[in-house]
């Protein structure tokens, strides 16, 4: 007893000390310091008294099994063996009664797995009237194999093996079994067929189906619908079982067993305390008990029970007496001393978690928790709006992956840096903290005339810093927001938003104004779309002819990214080079289905397409990142010839090691690689010297300034010129005039791509 009471103190008084920490949490959390309520201990104390109360109850339990093990070793004693002599000859009448509904039901399998098969074709006939036999090939139904494929004239259309001859389908020993029975099928509206395959027995449905004029088929294995089959007759035999239980009482009366009660499980179950027989159904794994008791014993049963009653009676007086009230009076006693400690506790834990939640510890400023919790103070100011500044370093990572003792001191740095900023003796309520890694967040409160200042500070002195000799430069975005409705987690995301775009922009600093708000929706929207196309299956593409100068005959096509909005076919460009879109995995999935469709398409008319090559542009996080297996990929899959693909990737992209070494995996399997948009941010004729590059595309606009400028003219002819010397192919895009044509022949070019030599063209087939 002294060991459990013991036990009990040691439970109750960690139990408390977790409930402590909640509470800490809570109070902390909130920044409330004040004492906790009374009702508050008052729950604290009804727990304990509960617990109590349970492992009492537990000690109870024990007590009285007890007593029913020394019950149930009187009663098996006096009575077993005379139970068991009188059951043994009288159970076979019910087990016979039940194990032969069993045995019916292995009967009626035959006709049952046809009506199985049967079931998938009569949905498939379903999904027929308003659908096309093709996409009856991406369904699955119910049983057998789940898979109803049909056959047309001599050809079978099936997921796995599109397109086999009828003759060529054939069983394990030559037969054509399913000619002979499309030929069944075909008099009699339906057949079956039964044939042996890979060493198992096969069942094969067909079904004519004239509005079509298809033939529908499905098979299965016989193993396995057999096993579906005993499942079904398992739930039937519960349902009997239940049945055959109510009237149970009559069946045995007849046996002369006097019903106790039945139990069904699908394990077999047995309590001593009662003689039982069982009938095992192991093939379903389903178990019955029956328990019975005869006449003859009843009294003795009777008899053992009072005097088992009345000596669990005495026992559990004793119990209560001298053990239970005992036990709960210095419980109830624990839980009043425990409260109270437990509410000067909580003041002590409190201040120290309210301190933790609220600093960051890499810098000593304010945590996400404590920004947010100070935005919420503000509101209660008199200011009327608040200034928050986003700051992002560039190039943290080169700091923080020597050392993480090196990024804790960079990081310090640029606090102490902000700090300076907005020192306290002007700013009295300024919060400087870090929102996540190296993105620091300042809010400071402004009335109109301080706004125009702090924004000023930012500009001028929030440009860069410098750290172990290394300049960093900063991403600033600025916001101006109204204190009485301000969402702190609205306003990050928005912060957050613009930075991405500024960094895709290389713009160090931005102000969030209405406009920019309005931009960052429109790029929101215009990701979603572009996602709910993309699921919908609203991607195609086009293809626009690259000719030659001199006979104006194509000799390749771009492949351009189309999509269906509204009904009407759409550029892709602009919704694909949005901010959120771009350098996306949603990009690269774009990418895949765009280059898809297209080589398909050239597959499926290579006659039209002999000797030309298809064009597909590629993102430099598409290329280095699982673009060549999938390439590889889809050659495999399509046929298509890998010498008849050239691969654009933009200049801006194509100057780094892991670039040049995919440049030189696509080359040695007989890709081509082109330089799209040459000399748009910087020309580079040294990386063009490097790199396997076979054909160089100048952007349009160089056009537009050679057709105003002699100057514009006579470098674009230079640069071409070098560029052909090395021995490249040179393209001119956004020819549109004829014009065009004849200054794209003078000064040079290879090949020529715009409106003025073909339009681009969406197939009428989407592939």
């Amino acid at each position: 007893m002294i060991l459990y009471v013991n036990w009990i103190f040691n439970y109750t008084h960690s139990t408390s000390f977790g409930c402590l920490q909640i509470f800490t949490t809570v109070r902390a959390v909130g920044f409330k310091r004040e004492r906790i309520p009374v009702y508050l201990i008052q729950i604290f104390m009804v727990l304990v008294l509960v617990i109590a109360t349970f492992v009492a109850g537990l000690f109870f339990y024990i007590f009285y099994t007890g007593v029913l093990t020394n019950t149930k070793k009187v009663l098996n004693k006096t009575g077993e063996e005379f139970l068991t002599r009188e059951i043994d000859f009288r159970k076979e009448y019910v087990r016979n009664f039940l194990v032969s509904f069993y045995e019916e039901e292995e009967k009626r399998f035959e006709d049952y797995k046809w009506s199985l098969l049967e079931k998938n074709v009569l949905q498939a006939r379903e999904f027929l009237k308003n659908h096309s036999a093709g996409e009856l090939l991406k369904q699955r139904f119910l049983y057998g194999d789940g898979i109803v494929y049909y056959i047309k004239g001599d050809r079978i259309y099936h997921p796995h093996k599109k397109g086999v001859p009828v003759t060529l389908a054939k069983d394990d020993s030559g037969n054509p079994y399913l000619k002979e029975g499309i030929g069944r099928a075909l008099k009699s509206g339906r057949t079956f067929i039964e044939y042996w395959k890979g060493g198992k027995k096969r069942l094969t449905y067909i079904e004519y189906f004239p509005e079509k004029k298809i033939f529908l088929v499905t098979s299965g294995d016989e193993e396995r619908l057999k096993k579906n089959y005993q499942y079904r007759v398992k739930s039937d035999m519960i349902s009997i079982i239940k049945t055959v239980s109510q009237f149970m009482p009559a069946i045995l009366e007849e046996a002369g067993l006097d019903f106790r009660r039945v139990i069904i499980d699908t394990t077999f179950y047995e309590d001593r305390k009662f003689p039982s027989f069982s009938v095992k159904f192991p093939d379903v794994g389903l178990y019955l008990t029956v328990y019975v008791r005869t006449p003859g014993l009843n009294q003795l049963i009777n008899d053992i029970k009072m005097e088992n009653d009345a000596f669990l009676e005495k026992e559990l007086r004793s119990f209560f007496a001298y053990y239970f009230v005992p036990f709960f009076s210095f419980i109830v006693a624990m839980a009043i001393l425990l409260g109270w400690w437990i509410n000067n506790e909580i003041d002590t834990l409190s201040l120290k978690l309210f301190r933790a939640t609220i600093k960051d510890p890499r810098t000593g400023g304010y945590s996400r928790t404590g920004l947010k919790a100070f935005v919420e103070r503000l509101k209660t100011t008199g200011f009327e709006k608040a200034v928050i500044v986003l700051c992002d370093v560039e190039n943290f990572k080169t700091v923080n992956s020597r050392s993480r003792e090196k990024g804790d001191e960079f990081l310090k740095e640029i606090y102490n840096h902000l700090s300076k900023l907005f020192p306290s003796e002007k700013f009295k309520e300024v919060a400087i903290g870090r929102q996540e890694a190296d993105r620091f967040i300042v809010i400071i409160p402004v009335n109109k005339e301080l706004e125009r200042e702090v924004i000023s500070i930012v500009q001028e002195n929030l440009s860069s810093i410098t750290f172990s000799g290394l300049e960093f430069k900063f991403y600033v975005i600025v916001d101006s927001t109204g204190l009485e409705d301000v969402n702190f987690d609205r306003i990050i995301d928005e912060l957050f938003e613009a930075l991405k775009r500024a960094k895709s922009e290389r713009r160090y600093f931005v102000i969030v104004d209405d406009g920019l708000r309005e931009r960052i929706e429109t790029d929101n929207k215009l990701y979603l779309q572009l996602k709910t196309a993309l699921n919908e299956d609203r991607i195609t593409f086009a293809i626009q002819p690259i000719v030659e100068t001199d006979s104006l005959s194509p000799i390749g096509y771009e492949v351009l990214g189309r999509i269906f909005v509204d009904g009407k076919i759409e550029s892709i460009y602009p919704y694909i080079s949005s901010v959120n879109v771009r350098n996306t995995n949603l990009q690269v999935e774009i990418t895949k289905r765009v280059i898809e469709r297209a080589l398909r398409f050239k597959v499926a008319n290579h006659q039209g397409f002999a000797g030309k090559y298809f064009s597909v542009n590629v993102s430099k996080t598409f290329l280095v990142n699982g673009f060549y297996s999938f390439i590889l990929s889809l050659f495999e899959k399509t046929g298509y010839p890998p010498e008849e693909l050239v691969v654009e990737v933009l200049e801006r992209d194509s100057y780094d090691e892991r670039t040049a070494e995919i440049f030189h995996k696509l080359t040695k399997e007989g890709i081509r690689i082109a330089i799209d948009d040459f000399g748009v941010e910087r020309a580079n004729i040294m990386t063009i010297l490097e790199l396997p590059v076979d054909i160089v595309k100048f952007d349009g606009s160089f056009m537009k300034k050679a057709e105003k400028d002699e100057t514009a003219r006579k470098l674009l002819k230079g640069v071409n010129g070098i560029i052909k010397d090395i021995g490249k192919r040179t393209v001119i895009e956004m020819v549109e005039t004829e014009k065009m044509i004849e200054l794209s022949k003078e000064l040079g070019f290879s090949l020529l791509q715009g409106y003025a030599v073909g339009k681009p063209e969406v197939p009428e087939k989407n592939y």
